[in-house]
């Protein structure tokens, strides 16, 4: 049960952000199909940018 606790913990912050985009594109893709996608373009172009600044660190 500790170990559910201490994953949650350290990936609280990436799982709320994935969430948020989440609802972000769904909202986009309900107003309009092009503009969804455009806003999914974005939002996976921002997140590879984010991760190949800041790689996953290897513990």
């Amino acid at each position: 049960m500790k170990n559910i606790f201490y994953v949650l913990r350290d990936y609280a912050e990436d799982i709320l952000i994935g969430a948020g985009l989440l609802i972000i594109n769904i909202a986009t893709f309900r107003l309009h199909e092009i503009a969804g996608l455009f806003g999914l373009g974005v939002t996976l172009l921002l997140v590879g940018f984010a991760t190949a600044r800041n790689p996953p660190k290897k513990e």
